[in-house]
């Protein structure tokens, strides 16, 4: 299997913008579907495109639940909103 860096999936430096973190989600997903990848693998995999403030955060997160199985949702859920990804869009939909 090709490594995640090779399909074309970008890194992720811990930007705080709704528009990069939501095409950085998307991308993601849509590369790892297409590669038929176990979901029990997304998060190790993705984990690894993490680099400065973003990477930073998930040795943190990680280290604190180390006795837990993060599963995709679990992550998804917690980058999310460590980077106001929900927030910032609910402040969007609502200037729309």
């Amino acid at each position: 299997m090709k490594g995640i860096r090779e399909i074309t999936c970008v890194i992720y430096l811990g930007e705080k913008d709704v528009e990069i973190v939501g095409y950085w989600l998307r991308k993601l997903e849509r590369k790892i579907n297409q590669i038929s990848m176990l979901k029990e693998l997304w998060v190790d995999c993705v984990t690894q495109l993490l680099t400065a403030n973003a990477h930073s955060w998930w040795e943190t997160n990680r280290e604190r639940r180390s006795r837990e199985v993060l599963t995709w949702q679990d992550f998804r859920a917690e980058f999310e909103e460590r980077y106001n990804f929900w927030q910032h869009k609910k402040i969007k939909n609502i200037s729309s």
